[in-house]
């Protein structure tokens, strides 16, 4: 689905978990693309509050995208859900400890680790 000009997400269902692949598809792309609102959204759609979510490749975490992420882990634990990251490059994941967020973030090796919670 197309986010925002320059921007992809990409979804994948299971019957208990959301999976969203952000991708940068643009340089010129919108600096603020609506990411929590999208996945919000695709959560009422189906009734599922387990997430996971991912970097596509060559996407660099911003500091707005992490910002959303920490909207998105505020609503699943209000709403009786999970958020978790999964696959998050090295460089993507240094934005995460500057912000001081390795806590609510762990950085799962893959998409089966996140969703049955095997810490990296």
């Amino acid at each position: 689905m197309d986010l925002a000009p320059g921007w992809q997400l990409q979804v994948d269902t299971s019957p208990e978990w959301l999976f969203f692949r952000l991708q940068a598809v643009s340089d010129d792309r919108a600096p603020e693309p609506p990411l929590a609102e999208a996945i919000q959204r695709k959560s009422a759609e189906t009734g599922i509050r387990r997430v996971i979510f991912e970097l596509g490749e060559g996407t660099m975490l911003q500091s707005f995208v992490a910002g959303q992420l920490v909207l998105l882990v505020k609503w699943a634990y209000l709403n009786g859900g999970a958020f978790r990251i999964c696959s998050f490059s090295e460089d993507n994941y240094y934005v995460i400890r500057l912000m001081h967020l390795t806590d609510r973030f762990p950085n799962y090796s893959n998409r089966e680790a996140a969703v049955m919670g095997w810490l990296p």
